[in-house]
């Protein structure tokens, strides 16, 4: 070990050693100090807005020695034996008392796995502190750590107004959430829903979160609740984590520790696929979830299909026993014609989805708690002759510019269908038949104006990036000014 002063000295030489009159701005070297003593990692840290990416092994050599990386997976794992960190409620910190296993995604940089620590410094005990002048990173372990409360409780978030929300996806086989730093609020919208949790067999959650997202989110005004579901919807996972208590409060611990990491406003349950048969089960876990996110005083939310006869995709929730359970409850007006169809059809129609709403309110759904989805996207059906007599149809997911883009393209004229709502059109090319029922900005107007005639709670869109800018003042127009309950009143985009 060093005298700190010594230890300035050598990283300012190691780092010109590395040749860096560096054109990588954002390498600092990492410095590790306990015991009154400062000494190099041999390694660097890399800084961006709200980010700190640290190598897993210094984390594991000088920090935290229960980290495991598991890089196949891009991820590192942290066990907390015994908490040290306190959550929002005393007794929060009783439920956790046992420990807790936490995910983070890593970044591989240079050969090396980089974990994002900042936020992390309460769960694990240390600090963080920068000598710009030196562009070094120290990292402490204080024997006696000032503040480890990681959250203060929340104020109990109501709305009066109609809700507009919009969900993020984040691909788990590509975990990065957009930046929003480099985007502009979207006037009217209340919500981002970001894909970021999935429970696993074993109750352990994929955890995909994004501290700076919600920080950014912040600043602009959203509120987040994260969209947790359930793996890759495999019925038999859901059964395993049903029929299983222990595994569910694992994968609720995990969830109340990441609300409070990442200081998010609330949590959307996104269950589906499941037996019939587990539908009891699936609300009592539901419930059980619920009660501990609010101590938390985080929103809950759950998403389900329209009522229908099909057991895994609709039957298996008992909207009625959710509805009392959750604080509110999206309906996803959407697939009327699923991707893998064998026969074209619409996404969405509006005499379906109208259909839908009446069928789920008929339930004592209460419609204060209800939220419309809105599909903001498209499919191409494509139509071949089978051989066999019959036609052959295979389908594909368009964003609503490229189907624009299609249609003036090839100078098509579209055809109104007022009982569904939709521009139709179709087209011949290469021996195939190719059909679009159109969803577009004065689709979504026609739809959501049954929020207002059926007094809902609000609006959600899946999902962001899949819609023209033109659909977000129509949200707004309809959530947020004047109530509209006429499905055929035209819509104006410049309406006050």
């Amino acid at each position: 070990m060093i005298p700190y002063c010594l230890a300035l000295l050598l990283g300012v030489i190691l780092l010109m050693a590395s040749g860096c009159a560096q054109t990588d701005q954002n390498r600092y070297t990492i410095l590790i100090a306990k015991n009154g003593t400062t000494y190099p990692a041999h390694a660097y840290a890399r800084l961006g807005d709200e980010t700190l990416l640290v190598p897993v092994n210094v984390i594991k050599a000088y920090l935290y020695p229960d980290i495991v990386l598991e890089g196949q997976l891009n991820r590192a794992k942290i066990m907390i034996r015994q908490p040290q960190f306190h959550m929002e409620t005393s007794g929060l910190d009783q439920r956790l008392r046992n420990g807790v296993e936490l995910s983070f995604r890593t970044e591989f940089i240079d050969n090396e796995y980089y974990l994002d620590i900042s936020g992390l410094e309460k769960i694990l005990g240390f600090t963080v502190s920068r000598q710009e002048d030196f562009r070094q990173v120290i990292l402490a372990n204080p024997a006696d750590y000032p503040d480890r409360q990681l959250n203060k409780t929340r104020p109990r978030w109501t709305y009066n107004g109609k809700i507009n929300l919009v969900w993020e996806n984040v691909p788990f086989n590509k975990p990065i959430s957009p930046d929003l730093a480099k985007e502009t609020k979207i006037s009217g919208l209340d919500i981002l829903s970001p894909t970021w949790f999935a429970i696993a067999k074993d109750g352990n959650v994929v955890n995909n979160a994004s501290r700076k997202y919600v920080l950014d989110a912040h600043r602009l005004g959203y509120k987040v609740w994260a969209l947790v579901r359930n793996g890759d919807f495999d019925p038999d996972v859901m059964r395993s984590i049903l029929t299983n208590e222990v595994v569910q409060d694992k994968a609720i611990d995990q969830l109340l520790v990441y609300a409070a990491l990442y200081d998010l406003d609330g949590i959307n349950i996104d269950f589906e696929d499941i037996y019939e048969a587990d539908r009891d089960l699936l609300t009592a876990f539901v419930a059980r979830m619920t009660k501990a996110l609010h101590e938390q005083n985080l929103i809950v939310s759950i998403d389900v299909t329209v009522p229908s006869e099909t057991p895994n995709w609709s039957k298996c929730y008992d909207r009625r026993g959710l509805g009392k359970v959750v604080d509110y409850m999206m309906l996803m007006t959407y697939d009327e014609t699923w991707a893998a169809s064998p026969v074209s059809g619409p996404v969405a129609s509006l005499d379906w989805v109208e259909k839908g709403l009446k069928n789920t309110l008929a339930l004592d759904v209460p419609p204060h708690k209800l939220l419309l989805g809105l599909p903001l996207y498209n499919r191409e059906w494509r139509e071949v002759a089978n051989g066999r007599g019959g036609i052959k149809a295979k389908s594909k997911t368009f964003y609503m510019q490229q189907v624009q883009d299609v249609i003036q393209e090839k100078n098509l004229q579209p055809v109104f269908l007022e009982n569904k709502g939709y521009r139709y059109v179709e087209y011949q090319h290469d021996g195939a038949l190719h059909r679009f029922w159109v969803e577009e900005p004065e689709s979504i107007a026609r739809k959501v104006t049954l929020v207002a005639k059926y007094d809902l709670a609000g609006a959600a869109s899946w999902r962001r990036g899949f819609e023209v800018p033109a659909v977000w003042p129509i949200l707004e127009q309809a959530l947020k000014g004047p109530g509209r309950t006429d499905p055929n009143e035209p819509f104006s985009q410049n309406a006050p």
